[in-house]
């Protein structure tokens, strides 16, 4: 009797959780921030068109969700360093929602030269966002982790659009990164990541650029009008040696 219902405890158990995740209501001129601080795991944050001038860091669990990636924003000056900090997330998402710093053109100088976003040993999904105007490389990945960027676009950032750094098995699939001052894609010494069905136009250095000390999976990219291109992109494109 008891091995019969351990499976239906278990289900139960997991009902019970699944029912108690909650949706917060971000509403214009509210603070994002705050919202993530009282939410628990497995809630999601829905956040209402607007711009949000405030640095944000993901809690474990936590899905935010923008109501129109054009139409929320978030931003923050270069000198207050990333916009959004994604650490030793096991789990959570982010969705539709602009990232930026603002006023970039104008903040030459005694800036903070960190990313617009920065992920490290986190398992998250980064789905149908915008990436613009860092003063540096737009994404920063380090460490572990399976983080998962899709569906977005990464533009005008001073450094690169992506940069990979560790040993990590992050996805990066069907983004448009362009116009990027650097590269599109770079990756240092980074292992088993996944780079699929990307546009990578009219970045000023590479459409993507991996060290020699870099695995990867990588297929079905499309390079357009970068400055230059490389070796590997040769072998990508036109199956060189």
């Amino acid at each position: 009797m008891p091995i019969r219902t351990l499976p239906f405890f278990i289900c139960a158990v997991l009902m019970l959780e699944s029912s108690l995740a909650a949706t917060i209501e971000v509403a214009q001129g509210a603070s994002i921030q705050r919202a993530i601080d009282s939410a628990a795991p497995d809630d999601t944050i829905a956040i209402a068109p607007g711009t949000y001038r405030e640095q944000l860091v993901l809690k474990d669990g936590v899905t935010l969700i923008g109501k129109g990636r054009e139409d929320v924003v978030v931003e923050m000056p270069p000198s207050a360093g990333n916009v959004l900090v994604i650490k030793g997330c096991f789990s959570g998402g982010v969705h539709s929602i602009t990232f930026r710093h603002a006023e970039a053109a104008e903040s030459e100088g005694a800036v903070d030269p960190r990313a617009v976003v920065s992920v490290a040993n986190s398992n998250v999904d980064f789905d149908n966002c915008v990436v613009s105007n860092g003063v540096a490389n737009g994404i920063r990945i380090d460490g572990a982790g399976h983080t998962k960027i899709r569906n977005c676009v990464i533009r005008n950032n001073r450094g690169s659009g992506i940069a990979l750094f560790g040993k990590g098995m992050p996805e990066i699939v069907d983004n448009t990164i362009q116009d990027n001052d650097v590269s599109g894609i770079v990756l240092h010494e980074s292992r088993s990541a996944t780079v699929s069905g990307n546009v990578l136009k009219g970045n000023k250095l590479y459409g993507f650029w991996p060290d020699d000390k870099s695995s990867l999976d990588a297929s079905n990219n499309a390079f357009t009008e970068n400055a230059l291109i490389n070796a590997f992109e040769c072998r990508t494109m036109f199956g060189a040696k």
